[in-house]
């Protein structure tokens, strides 16, 4: 129960992190080109 718990919190913890990674990463686009570019990054 309680290793669920912890399972399910770093779970969380891991998602969050890498979306805003992935936000950051894309905030730092010069122009929408380049988020363009990046987006097809992470889709694919």
């Amino acid at each position: 129960m309680l290793l669920t718990l912890l399972l399910d919190r770093l779970n969380q913890w891991l998602e969050n992190f890498h979306r805003t990674r992935r936000d950051e990463h894309l905030a730092a686009s010069k122009d929408i080109a380049e988020l363009e570019r990046r987006m097809k990054e992470f889709d694919g």
